[in-house]
C-alpha cells in the first residue's frame, strides 16, 4: 500500500507541475503528509491543508517566474525492485548529482539525503527530486 500511495502522489504532482496548476488534491494518507511536510520544509511547495471530511489534502504548488520549482520527480524504489543505500553510497550519489534531492525512508522516518548524511544512517531511496 505504501508504494501505491507514493506512486500516486508522484504522478499527481508531475501532472500538476506540467499543467502549471496552482492547487491539486491528494488522498490524505500518512505517506502523503510526511512527504509533503518534507517538501514544504525545503521550499518545494507553498504548503498544504487538510480538507475536512473529504479525505484529501490540498497542495499549493510553488513556481518561480512561471517555472515549477520542481523540475522532475521520480520514484526510485519500486515494489519489484527496492533500492537501499548506506552512507558511503549516499555520499557518492550526492557528489555525482548536486541538483538532486533524495527522499530516504529510514528507521527514523522519511528524511532528506543531507539529513541522513549528518545522522550517519542509510535506508531505502524512495524519491528523486530534480530542482
Amino acid at each position: 500500500m505504501k508504494q501505491q500511495a507514493l506512486s500516486d502522489i508522484i504522478s499527481r504532482l508531475n501532472v500538476a507541475r506540467r499543467g502549471h496548476m496552482q492547487y491539486i488534491k491528494i488522498p490524505n494518507v500518512s505517506m502523503a503528509r510526511n512527504l509533503l511536510g518534507l517538501f514544504e520544509h525545503i521550499g518545494l511547495i507553498r504548503g498544504y491543508t487538510i480538507l475536512e471530511n473529504t479525505g484529501f489534502l490540498e497542495v499549493m504548488l510553488k513556481y518561480n517566474k512561471s517555472l515549477s520549482v520542481i523540475h522532475d520527480l521520480k520514484q526510485i524504489s519500486k515494489p519489484s525492485r527496492r533500492i537501499y543505500v548506506d552512507m558511503i553510497r549516499l555520499k557518492r550519489l550526492k557528489d555525482k548529482h548536486n541538483k538532486v534531492i533524495y527522499i530516504i525512508s529510514t528507521t527514523k522516518g522519511l528524511m532528506l539525503d543531507s539529513e541522513c548524511l549528518v545522522a550517519g544512517i542509510g535506508g531505502e531511496v524512495l524519491v528523486k527530486v530534480v530542482i
